[in-house]
């Protein structure tokens, strides 16, 4: 168990934000970060591979239901879960765990059902042009493209009415290298946070991952 007390980032944004380039960066090594794994109902995208930067295990609605999840939400008609003791266990063996939550109420129940932990709720925001220049790199079909662009502002729309909810708001408007440096400013910000409880002695180590082309 951590000598220290555990952050728990819960992640919230638009379709094509970076949501999953996130949970990629933090979990590809150098920091102490987990990543909370879901079942959803929805189907798998053309251009998305089941294991690879995803954060989400894909079933149908009654094997979902079976698994008896203890949080779950919908959203856009599909559904989302995952049981306690998945979301314990990260908790209890990374520094940081990191968890996309598309459900303000959600949100707000695991701030009290995870009090033990520092908790960072985190809306990640684009232009919608840079949503699209990332769909189209991922080759959506613009079918794909339209449908999700047409969600965009209901979304935006939300976060606004709930903007209060978020303790950090990532923009992610440039390169790639510049949202991985917004994210390492995240992760540096809420380490050893005194203002949530944490004294200098209890501050986790945050190891920095090499920089494409930095030697060792």
């Amino acid at each position: 168990m951590l000598a220290v007390r555990p952050t728990l980032f819960l992640i919230d944004g638009a379709s094509g934000t970076g949501k999953s380039d996130l949970l990629e960066y933090v979990t590809a090594g150098g920091f102490d970060c987990g990543a909370l794994l879901k079942d959803t109902t929805r189907t798998i995208r053309d251009y998305e591979r089941e294991g690879v930067n995803l954060d989400l295990r894909f079933c149908s609605k009654a094997e979902f239901v079976a698994h008896g999840h203890e949080y779950t939400y919908t959203y856009n008609g599909e559904q989302y879960g995952f049981c306690r003791r998945s979301l314990d266990a990260l908790v209890k063996k990374h520094s940081f765990t990191f968890a996309i939550i598309r459900d303000v109420s959600l949100i707000e129940r695991l701030r009290i059902d995870f009090a033990e932990c520092r908790i960072v709720a985190v809306y990640v925001r684009s232009d919608p042009e840079r949503i699209e220049e990332r769909m189209r790199r991922q080759r959506q079909t613009e079918e794909q493209i339209r449908f999700r662009l047409s969600r965009l502002a209901s979304t935006l729309e939300d976060y606004r009415l709930h903007a209060s909810a978020f303790d950090e708001v990532l923009e992610n408007n440039s390169d790639r290298q510049s949202f991985h440096d917004s994210i390492r400013d995240l992760l540096l910000r809420h380490t050893g946070d005194s203002s949530r409880g944490a004294c200098a002695s209890e501050q986790p180590t945050l190891c920095e991952p090499r920089r494409e082309g930095e030697s060792l």
